[in-house]
């Protein structure tokens, strides 16, 4: 069974110093000392020294107030969301197919899945002809909802408001050399231009 976690770029009481250090005196509520590297986070309590939670193979971004976890269960994927501290579970979703996380909401109520980067580094645009991105809202135990784009795309970030999707557009599909910014409509599934002209090309 694959698991993989990644954290929510959301703003909280939580964060890390260059990836490796304290949030903050330890006589501040709420504080934890969270220690991050390419291969685990973990949390632990400054006043004793104390581990209440780790887990492995995740990359911590800049904010630590929320796990995300994908696990590939049979022919879905479960995605758990998961309180950085003592790892209890917040939230859970059920997702058709296999599927990684690609992007998070600043409030951790959407999160944008998409199949597993097929090349050797998820920094380099895939040649695609088509993409599948999938839509879970954990919170509300809600059927997540698919969309499929005609192009090469990469989420990048979600709207404030909830209700745009903001894409990487690579160009051409096939054969990425330059990329464009767009955005999602979440409600009707339209694709629009942010801004005007490609980069790259």
């Amino acid at each position: 069974m694959r698991t993989r976690l990644i954290l929510s770029l959301m703003t909280a009481g939580l964060s890390a110093c260059g990836g490796l250090g304290p949030t903050g005196p330890s006589d501040s509520p709420g504080r934890v000392l969270i220690l991050g590297s390419t291969d685990a986070v973990i949390t632990v309590d400054p006043a004793d020294g104390s581990v209440l939670f780790r887990e492995t193979g995740i990359t911590p971004p800049t904010d630590w107030s929320m796990l995300f976890r994908d696990r590939l269960d049979g022919d879905r994927t479960r995605l758990d969301v998961l309180d950085t501290v003592d790892g209890v579970t917040l939230a859970s979703a059920a997702v058709p197919g296999e599927l990684d996380v690609r992007v998070v909401s600043s409030d951790g109520s959407l999160v944008a899945l998409m199949p597993p980067h097929s090349g050797d580094s998820p920094w380099v645009p895939e040649p695609r002809a088509s993409t599948a991105i999938t839509v879970a809202r954990p919170f509300e135990g809600t059927e997540a909802r698919r969309y499929v784009l005609e192009g090469n795309f990469e989420p990048e970030a979600f709207s404030g408001d909830g209700g745009t999707l903001y894409l990487i557009r690579y160009l051409p599909p096939m054969s990425p050399r330059g990329y464009r910014v767009v955005s999602l409509d979440l409600a009707d599934g339209e694709v629009s231009p942010v801004g005007t002209g490609v980069k790259g090309l």
